[in-house]
């Protein structure tokens, strides 16, 4: 049994186990965090289009490739390449694998016991403001864990994770959830403003997936 303190909810689908962190990072890794989101979205386009991450996206009935999201996002593991120190995300996002949170995680559904057998993870940063959305998909790896943050107070509307069409999730800052990567899930229409776009008034998400390579 766990001894951390950690303020959550637990839900459940087909008996697949969703955790929701509420306040998942202290507030220097906070701090941190929202520095390194404000470095990368700036007027360098260090974000870029779905089309350009390359990621998301299906086919259609004419074999043509459909992307299932608009956004602008960025591979932090490209981006630094070796340097992983470098960057404040992915220090902070450590936290996923330490022994407390996983002890908890494990006490709650024994689904969690993968995140002592992955070996590898990526972390995508992405930021929705205009009329910006991620349609149903499931990701290719074993577990998801998404935490978000924006410029507070929250100024844009929408922007909720929905998984398998029928839990909500509302996005509030600091909050993290984590699940199966099997379970669909979508992101709704984020909408700020006229006069606050291109202002980093919008939707921060940071997404963590794990997996397990080939160990021969």
């Amino acid at each position: 049994m766990s001894g951390v303190c950690i303020d959550y909810n637990y839900y459940k689908i087909q008996d697949l186990p969703i955790i929701v962190f509420n306040n998942f990072y202290d507030q220097k890794s906070c701090d941190k965090i929202w520095q390194e989101l404000c470095f990368l979205n700036n007027e360098d386009d260090k974000l870029v289009s779905a089309e350009k991450t390359n990621s998301a996206w299906d086919v259609d009935k004419n074999n043509k490739k459909v992307f299932l999201k608009q956004n602008k996002g960025i591979f932090l593991d490209q981006l630094y390449g070796q340097n992983r120190n470098f960057s404040n995300i992915l220090r902070a996002n450590r936290k996923l694998f330490s022994t407390d949170i996983f002890n908890f995680l494990v006490d709650k559904h024994i689904f969690f016991r993968y995140l002592r057998e992955v070996n590898y993870d990526i972390t995508l940063v992405q930021y929705y403001e205009k009329s910006d959305y991620y349609n149903n998909h499931m990701d290719n790896s074993v577990l998801t864990f998404i935490s978000w943050f924006y410029k507070k107070p929250k100024s844009f509307t929408g922007g909720n994770l929905i998984v398998e069409n029928e839990l909500l999730i509302e996005c509030n800052y600091n909050q993290a959830v984590v699940f199966p990567s099997i379970l669909m899930h979508s992101v709704e229409n984020t909408n700020v403003t006229e006069n606050l776009l291109g202002k980093n008034y919008g939707r921060y998400s940071i997404t963590t997936l794990s997996g397990i390579t080939n160990r021969n």
